[in-house]
C-alpha cells in the first residue's frame, strides 16, 4: 500500500548534469521503456516536474519520431535534444537571480496583484487606493533617496518604485486593515484569512530586510525567513481559495527561485553587489519606442533613428533653455517634471523650519523623514534635521516611550515619542556633514535614515 509520504514530490536542487540526466532517461523511456506504450503523457508530466522547458520537450519529441523512424542515430538525437548550454560544462550557478526582476518587479509586483485580486473581489480595491495615495504621495514628496515612490495603480513602476512601496508596505496593508473590516464584505471570507495575508506581509518585510542587509554570515537566518514567507503564501492560499485551486505562488519562479539566494548571497555576496537596476529609468524612452518593433534591422534602424532625433532635439532645447535664461530673455524653468531631474535628499530630508517639524508632531498626523541610531535592537532617539539658513542645520530629537502602544498592524511596533534636548545643546551643523554629524561621538552607533509615520490616517 503506497503511504503519504511516497506521494509527494520532494525539491531537488538542479544541475545541468541533474537535467541531461533528466532529459535522456526521458528518451530511454519513450523509446524502450514503458512510456512507448502512454505516449507523451507521462514524459509530458516528467520533465515538467523536472523543470525542463516546452520548447525543449517538444524537441526531445521530435527527435524520438525520428530516431524511430532510423532517421537520426543515438548520438546525433543527443545532440540535438539536449541543449548546448547543458553540455557547455559550465556550472549552473554563475547565471544569478538578481534582485531588480527577480525581488522588486517580481515578488512585489505579484503581492500587489495578489492584494487587488483580493479587494477587488471584496470590491474594496477603489477604497485602497485613495485611502493609500496621499500616504504615498507624502512619502514621495520628501524626495529620498532611498525610497523612490509613485502612487496606485502600479503602472509603469520601475523597479526602485517598487522597492519603496515595498518598505512601507506592510504599514500601508497593516492600516488598511485596521479601518476595514475586510472580512465583512464578503460572506465566505473569515477573520482568519486576513490574518494570514498579513502574515504574509510581515513575513516578507522581514525577509527584504535581510535580503538587502550587508551584514555577513546570513545564510541560515536567511533561509529561514525565506521558507517562513513562502510558508505564509502556502498557509493563506489554503485558507483562502478553493482546495482544488492553484495556488498563486506555485505558478511563478519567482517565488521558488527564492530558494537558491541563500547559497547565492554567500558565494557571490550581497544582492547589491549585482543591482542591475541603476540605469533603467534610462532605457524607459528606448522601450517605448521598441515595444513593437521585431529583431530585423529593418525595423530596427528606423526606430533607433527617430530614438536618436528625439534625443538631439531634446538637448538642443535644453541648451536654448538655459541660453535664453542666462540671457534674461526667458525665466527658467523649475517646474521641470523630468523625476531623473529632481533633487533627491540622501538619507534624509532637511526640513525648512523647526515650526514644520513640530507642527506635524502636534497634530498627529507625523508623516517625516530623520535617522534613528542602530542600537543593535536597543530603541534610540529619533533625530530630525531642519535649515537654519542656506548652508546650516540643526536637529530635533524625540525619545521613544517605554513600552509598545500595539503591533496588530501586520506586526510594526509602534511607541509614543516625546521632544527631548539634544545631548550636545543646541548645536548649529553644516548640511553638506549630515552623514558625519550622526556617526560623531555625539552619537555612539551608526544613524539609519527611516520615514516615521503614525498609525493614525493621513487622509480626511
Amino acid at each position: 500500500m503506497m503511504t503519504k509520504v511516497m506521494q509527494q514530490l520532494l525539491p531537488v536542487k538542479q544541475s545541468f548534469e541533474w537535467m541531461i540526466d533528466v532529459l535522456r532517461f526521458a528518451f530511454n523511456e519513450l523509446v524502450v521503456g514503458p512510456w512507448t506504450k502512454t505516449g507523451r503523457h507521462s514524459a509530458q508530466r516528467y520533465l515538467q516536474t523536472c523543470g525542463i522547458s516546452q520548447k525543449t520537450q517538444d524537441k526531445l519529441f521530435d527527435c524520438v519520431e525520428r530516431y524511430d523512424n532510423n532517421e537520426l542515430t543515438l548520438e546525433e538525437a543527443e545532440d540535438e535534444y539536449i541543449p548546448y548550454i547543458l553540455r557547455s560544462g559550465y556550472d549552473i550557478s554563475i547565471f544569478v537571480d538578481t534582485g531588480m526582476h527577480l525581488i522588486l518587479h517580481g515578488i512585489i509586483g505579484s503581492l500587489i496583484e495578489l492584494t487587488e485580486s483580493v479587494l477587488a473581489e471584496h470590491k474594496l480595491w477603489t477604497k485602497f487606493q485613495t485611502f493609500a495615495n496621499p500616504i504615498l504621495s507624502q512619502i514621495a514628496d520628501m524626495r529620498l533617496d532611498w525610497c523612490k515612490i509613485k502612487t496606485l495603480p502600479n503602472t509603469n513602476w520601475l523597479a526602485e518604485d517598487c522597492l519603496g512601496f515595498g518598505r512601507i508596505m506592510s504599514y500601508v496593508f497593516g492600516l488598511f486593515f485596521e479601518r476595514y473590516d475586510v472580512a465583512t464584505a464578503r460572506d465566505d471570507t473569515t477573520a482568519d484569512c486576513i490574518i494570514r495575508l498579513r502574515e504574509v506581509y510581515s513575513s516578507f518585510n522581514a525577509m527584504l530586510y535581510l535580503l538587502m542587509s550587508r551584514e555577513k554570515e546570513l545564510k541560515e537566518e536567511l533561509d529561514r525567513h525565506v521558507k517562513i514567507f513562502l510558508s505564509c503564501c502556502h498557509r493563506f492560499s489554503k485558507e483562502y481559495y478553493h482546495h482544488n485551486f492553484v495556488e498563486f505562488w506555485c505558478t511563478k519562479g519567482n517565488f521558488l527561485s527564492l530558494l537558491n539566494l541563500p547559497d547565492q548571497i554567500e558565494y557571490f555576496g550581497n544582492l547589491f553587489l549585482y543591482w542591475e537596476g541603476i540605469f533603467e529609468a534610462a532605457i524607459q524612452p528606448a522601450k517605448k519606442e521598441l515595444r513593437h518593433v521585431r529583431k530585423n534591422p529593418t525595423s530596427l534602424l528606423p526606430a533607433m533613428r527617430k530614438l536618436h532625433k528625439k534625443d538631439s532635439m531634446r538637448r538642443i532645447r535644453e541648451r536654448l533653455d538655459i541660453s535664453l535664461a542666462e540671457k534674461g530673455i526667458v525665466e527658467a524653468d523649475d517646474n521641470d517634471d523630468d523625476d531623473d531631474d529632481i533633487k533627491r535628499y540622501q538619507g534624509c530630508r532637511i526640513y525648512r523650519s523647526k515650526d514644520e517639524v513640530t507642527k506635524k508632531f502636534s497634530d498627529g498626523n507625523v508623516c517625516v523623514s530623520g535617522f534613528i541610531n542602530n542600537n543593535r535592537g536597543k530603541r534610540g532617539n529619533i533625530y530630525i534635521p531642519y535649515s537654519v539658513g542656506k548652508t546650516k542645520f540643526k536637529l530635533l530629537s524625540y525619545e521613544l516611550g517605554e513600552s509598545r502602544l500595539g503591533t496588530s498592524q501586520c506586526g510594526l511596533p509602534y511607541y509614543s515619542c516625546q521632544s527631548v534636548l539634544m545631548p550636545n545643546g543646541d548645536h548649529i551643523y553644516d548640511k553638506q556633514l549630515l552623514g558625519y554629524v550622526a556617526e560623531s561621538h555625539y552619537f555612539p552607533t551608526s544613524r539609519v535614515p527611516c520615514i516615521f509615520i503614525s498609525p493614525t490616517r493621513l487622509i480626511d
